[in-house]
């Protein structure tokens, strides 16, 4: 027979069973840390939503410098045709 955690009272009212204070802290501290996480995954959310914005911006940014290259190649061309007379 073993004998965990006694309760001692002082009169002849007995009272019920009491959380135990570090019961308590301990599922605050659980609430704390689930708050936390919460938070944290929330802005890992957010990290990614400017990252994929990022990526679209620079894929955008890569179409504009290809079709102002292929402008420039055009144009190139076309002062070579013009300088030799063929326009």
């Amino acid at each position: 027979m073993y004998i965990n955690s006694p309760k001692f009272e002082v009169g002849n009212v007995v009272s019920d069973w009491n959380e135990s204070p570090s019961d308590s802290a301990s599922a605050s501290a659980v609430d704390s840390l689930t708050t936390k996480v919460n938070q944290q995954g929330t802005s890992i959310s957010s990290i990614g939503n400017r990252t994929t914005s990022l990526e679209n911006g620079l894929s955008t940014a890569q179409n504009n410098i290809a079709k102002k290259a292929d402008a420039s190649a055009l144009q190139d061309l076309r002062n070579t045709v013009t300088s030799q007379g063929a326009i």
